[in-house]
């Protein structure tokens, strides 16, 4: 996976989707970090 890349999972977000109900996923936002390296 990434994390042999550094990156580390932080969040997994379910936005509502208005059309179908609240329960109904049609998308995911997966949010990631990295550690910035100077």
């Amino acid at each position: 996976m990434e994390e042999a890349n550094g990156w580390r999972l932080v969040q997994i977000v379910i936005p509502p989707n208005e059309k179908k109900g609240v329960m109904a996923a049609y998308a995911y936002q997966i949010i990631f970090e990295k550690e910035k390296k100077e």
